[in-house]
This record gives structure tokens, C-alpha cells and sequence, in this order.
């Protein structure tokens, strides 16, 4: 029975032996995890990892340092037109990871509170830029400055014929949205992209302004009213052509060379309405067969000094307007090949003046033209009155006649009357005719100056 008492006892010895030895190794190892841990107090556990950099045994402020020297060698490279090649790092933007203090310092709490003492790795992917650093740099890029898109940039105008304007022909554009290549480059470096492009903005500038400047040039448009009742329109597909391109390709203005057209358009017009002196017939009097009239200034004639002072307030005003052209002269009507229904006839065969007043005979009489054989015969054609005057006397080599009514309508050749003579008619003008007057007998010559006008056409033929 002792000796079982003693065995327990020496067990229970033993026990207590093997306690205390397990309570010293435990402190032991306590003690040291603590002493390690301790080591580690303001550092990194060794194999701590933060986004690709060895961080073991480092503060959180030197981490920080080295982390953001690494992100700072991040690099994008942008591709431009023409495959140019542009990049941008991570020192000029401030690259790094958003809160990256904060991010360090959770990091070394978590292992201060962990009973391991080996580290980890970590990774970020939010990361964070100066974007006014950003948007500097990407302005200091050639592509992005506006004389470089401007230079490069290859813009035509065309004219479109179907609707009358100039319109944008593109060919080969380097304008860049500036807003547009910061929001993709921004997402790139979000994303820490390595590679970007910006080949798909490029786009055409806005023209509008200078279109709109451009066609307002060729807005207006003049229809003129021809006398054969013809329409001549002078509008924009005529008026592009006047215009000139400037270095830039930009259609303008050049006052020298558009007021050239005016002037060339005018002379074309003159071509179109002029037919003073035209070939024209004319049923004489008591004829049956009609004659042939040319010659003389009856007919349209375009006033060109008004037309073009006319024409240039017209397009300036860019009007719309339908008009006759500015005539110096033009016909009195439509009817009888353009002599209308009043005019004085005047056959130097049969030494005859008619004078018609709305198609109604008024005035009948004999006259005298220019001698035939002193070679002062009255020249043939259509005129028109060029003024009236009493009591003149006609002045002319060897002779001075005063007459008392004196109608002018082809220089120095009119209608008048001659007291001096007796008689009138017949072949009296061969030999002793006028110097190319036409000679009435007074009473004929009051009546008629009483009824010429500038309206009335004067034809003179030979029947």
C-alpha cells in the first residue's frame, strides 16, 4: 500500500514536471513571437508584396516611396494618324494608387493584428492621376495643336450644282476633339492600358460658319426679262465661278476679279438685248411688197454704266429680283416687227412722209430729202428723235437756213421745215436737194413737231 502511495505520488511529480517544462516552452515561444513581432513594429513582414515591389522590412513611408516610383514607370503610348506614336508617363500625370497611404497603413494593422509573420502579396487596381497634369501634357502634343490639324488637314470646297451651294468635300482631316482624346486617354490610364488609339476621332471641323459666309456671296439671283421675252437668270451657278480660293482653299471674294465679271457679264449681256440698226420689214405705205429696214439707232440698247452700277448693289443686297435690263433705248412694242402702231415713214423714192399716231394716219405730205448728185443723200434705217428745238438756224459749210422747227434724229440730219422752197416732191431732192435733211412745207412741219415724241420711230427706206 506504500508503495502505491509512493508511485502516485512520483507520477504526479512527473506530471507537474512535464506542466512547468510545457509552460516554459510555451512562454518561450510566446516570448519569442513576441520579441519577432516586435522586430517588425514599424515594418513589413518579410515576402510582404504590394503591387509587383518587394515592401519586406520597409516603413509604410518608404513602401509608399517605392510603390510610387514604380507606378511612375507606367507608360501609354496614344497611336495618331499616319501611325504616329505619342507617350505619356506615369511621373509627368502623378501616377500612383488612389489612397495608397491609407491602402499601406490597412495593410500593416491587418499584420500587426495576425499571428502570422510572413507576408503577403497585394494588388490595387484603382488608381489615381493629376488630370490637370494630364490634360497639360496632351496640349503640349503636336497632333492636339490646331495649327498642326489646320496644316495637315487636306478640306475642298465643291459646288453642288443641284442645290446651288458650296458644300464641304472632304479629303483627308486631322481635326481632334481635345475633349474627346482626354476622355479616352483618361480611361486608358484608369485601366493602366499600355496601348491606346485615338485613329477613330478624328472628324471634320465645323465649316458651317464658313460655308454659310461663302454662299452668301452667290445668294442673290437677278432674272432679267430679255426682249424677246426670254428669261436670263444670273444666280449661284454662275456667281461660284467669279469667286477665288485663297492659300487656305477658302472661296472669297476678290473685288478686282469679281467686278472683271461683272463687267464681262454685262458685255455679254449687251450682246443678248442689243439690236440697234437690226435687219427688220416693213410694209411701206400704199405698198404691197414689204421692204427690208436696216440700220440707224432704233432698237434695244443696253445702258452698261447703269446696268453695272445696278447689278453690283443687286448682288451686295443679295436680292432676288426679275427685271428688265437698264436700257439706253429699247422699242416701243411688240407688234410690227417691234415699231409698233405709231411712227413716221419717210420714203426717199417717192419724196413722202407718213405719220401714224396709234395706227391712224395723221400727216401726209411731200418733202425734199439730200441731193443725189451732190452726194448729200439722206442715209436709210430706223431712228428715233433725239430733241426738238423752235427757231434754229442750221449752220453748215457755205450755208446758214434759220427754219422754225427743228427735229434732229440722226446727227446732224432732221426734219424740218423750208420756206425757201415752193415747191416739194417728186425728183426735185436728185439735184437740188438738201445736205440730208428731210424738207417739209411748214404747215406739215408745225403739225408734226406738234405730234413727235421720243416713242416714235423714224423710218427712212427706199421703196
Amino acid at each position: 500500500m506504500k508503495n502505491n502511495k509512493a508511485r502516485r505520488k512520483s507520477v504526479s511529480n512527473i506530471v507537474k514536471v512535464e506542466i512547468v517544462m510545457l509552460l516554459l516552452i510555451v512562454s518561450t515561444f510566446i516570448l519569442f513571437f513576441l520579441m519577432e513581432k516586435n522586430k517588425y513594429e514599424n515594418y513589413f513582414y518579410r515576402g510582404t508584396i504590394i503591387n509587383g515591389v518587394d515592401c519586406s522590412l520597409l516603413t509604410v513611408e518608404e513602401a509608399k516611396i517605392q510603390i510610387e516610383i514604380k507606378e511612375e514607370e507606367y507608360a501609354l503610348e496614344i497611336t495618331f494618324k499616319d501611325n504616329k506614336v505619342e507617350k505619356i508617363s506615369g511621373a509627368e500625370i502623378y501616377y500612383t494608387v488612389s489612397n495608397l497611404q491609407g491602402k499601406l497603413e490597412d495593410i500593416k494593422k491587418q499584420q500587426e493584428r495576425g499571428i502570422s509573420l510572413k507576408g503577403k502579396t497585394y494588388s490595387f487596381n484603382d488608381f489615381s492621376y493629376d488630370k490637370e497634369k494630364l490634360a497639360a501634357v496632351l496640349a503640349s502634343k503636336e497632333e492636339l495643336k490646331t495649327p498642326y490639324m489646320a496644316e495637315k488637314t487636306n478640306i475642298s470646297y465643291t459646288f453642288d450644282s443641284s442645290s446651288k451651294r458650296f458644300e464641304v468635300k472632304e479629303q483627308d482631316s486631322y481635326y481632334l476633339d481635345f475633349d474627346e482624346v482626354f476622355k479616352r486617354v483618361s480611361k486608358a490610364i484608369q485601366n493602366k492600358e499600355l496601348k491606346t488609339s485615338v485613329e477613330d476621332l478624328y472628324s471634320m471641323p465645323d465649316k458651317n460658319e464658313e460655308l454659310d459666309k461663302i454662299n452668301s456671296l452667290i445668294s442673290a439671283e437677278i432674272t432679267y426679262t430679255l426682249p424677246n421675252e426670254d428669261e436670263l437668270v444670273l444666280d449661284a451657278s454662275t456667281l461660284h465661278a467669279w469667286l477665288v480660293q485663297n492659300e487656305e482653299g477658302m472661296y472669297i471674294k476678290d473685288e478686282e476679279v469679281w467686278n472683271q465679271n461683272i463687267e464681262q457679264f454685262v458685255e455679254e449681256l449687251s450682246l443678248l438685248v442689243d439690236d440697234t440698226g437690226k435687219k427688220r420689214e416693213f410694209k411701206p405705205t400704199g405698198k404691197t411688197e414689204k421692204v427690208l429696214l436696216e440700220g440707224g439707232d432704233y432698237g434695244y440698247s443696253l445702258d452698261k454704266e447703269t446696268e453695272i452700277i445696278q447689278l453690283k448693289e443687286e448682288l451686295e443686297g443679295q436680292q432676288v429680283v426679275t427685271r428688265d435690263p437698264c436700257y439706253q433705248k429699247k422699242e416701243v412694242a411688240k407688234e410690227n416687227f417691234g415699231l409698233g402702231e405709231s411712227y413716221i415713214e419717210i420714203d426717199l423714192t417717192r419724196q413722202k412722209v407718213w405719220v401714224y399716231v396709234d395706227g391712224k394716219l395723221q400727216i401726209e405730205t411731200d418733202c425734199v430729202t439730200g441731193c443725189i448728185n451732190k452726194g448729200h443723200a439722206t442715209p436709210t434705217g430706223i431712228y428715233t428723235l433725239t430733241y426738238k428745238q423752235e427757231d434754229r438756224v442750221l449752220r453748215g459749210p457755205g450755208y446758214a437756213s434759220p427754219v422754225n422747227y427743228w427735229m434732229p434724229f440722226n446727227g446732224g440730219i432732221g426734219l424740218h421745215d423750208a420756206t425757201w422752197r415752193s415747191s416739194f416732191g417728186g425728183n426735185i431732192y436728185v439735184s437740188n436737194g438738201s445736205h440730208g435733211c428731210i424738207n417739209l412745207p411748214l404747215e406739215a412741219a408745225r403739225k408734226l413737231y406738234d405730234i413727235i415724241n421720243y416713242d416714235m420711230p423714224i423710218i427712212v427706206y427706199k421703196s
